[in-house]
């Protein structure tokens, strides 16, 4: 496993999320961004993904909600089938699900208003770029035959 640097002391990647998700659990949250921001770029792609949604918490902790969906978003990106576990906070699990139903997407109909997914008239199917990415299609013919 790869070893990492941090504060003079070598620890594995595993060790630094450990110490991360501590810091966050005694509300010493911008110690935990310091250690995730460092270092998960060099983790693996499982503990990646648990460092996205301990990112996003943090965030969401520091009422930086922009910065809670970025890391939600390489969340989703990481693991699109991902779903938010009941011990979550609501505003994560609401966000996972907006982020993952395209319903903070704006869409721009006849009316020439742009309004949110939910609020359309009219049926619509938004395609996003993980859809068109695990469907396999060639061309824009295929991916909308999918």
């Amino acid at each position: 496993m790869t070893t990492l640097s941090v504060s003079g002391q070598d620890y594995t990647a595993r060790q630094i999320y450990a110490q991360a998700e501590s810091e966050y659990d005694i509300g010493r949250i911008e110690q935990a961004l310091l250690l995730l921001q460092g270092n998960v770029q060099n983790f693996s792609r499982n503990l990646q993904e648990s460092a996205y949604r301990l990112m996003a918490l943090c965030w969401l902790g520091l009422d930086e909600t922009e910065k809670a969906e970025q890391a939600t978003r390489y969340l989703l990106n990481a693991d699109p089938y991902y779903s938010a576990s009941p011990q979550d906070p609501q505003r994560f699990i609401d966000m996972v699900e907006n982020l993952r139903s395209g319903l903070t997407a704006k869409i721009t109909t006849a009316s020439s208003q742009a309004e949110s997914l939910a609020e359309v008239p009219v049926p619509i199917t938004l395609i996003n770029e993980d859809m068109i990415r695990n469907c396999g299609a060639q061309n824009l013919q295929e991916v909308l035959a999918t």
